[in-house]
């Protein structure tokens, strides 16, 4: 989910101001709070992410919200 929606070219690929890189387990466990936060939010909201793009599937948020609340897994 994040290297299809997060992890592309302009975006989180290379790090940047107020902007992590989140090509790496270790990086995206790093922000995964923060991440969370921001695709839950809906379009026009500030900070909703992905930027320019539409809002996540449920499913997908859901998806992500249990592999936090599961401890992070490397899988």
């Amino acid at each position: 989910m994040i290297q299809t929606n997060c992890s592309t070219s302009g975006c989180h690929a290379t790090p940047g101001p107020g902007k992590p890189a989140l090509n790496t387990h270790a990086e995206i466990s790093a922000n995964a709070l923060q991440i969370r936060n921001v695709i839950k939010k809906n379009p026009g909201e500030p900070q909703f992410m992905p930027l320019g793009g539409q809002k996540l599937a449920d499913s997908l948020i859901q998806q992500f919200g249990c592999w936090i609340d599961q401890g992070l897994l490397d899988n």
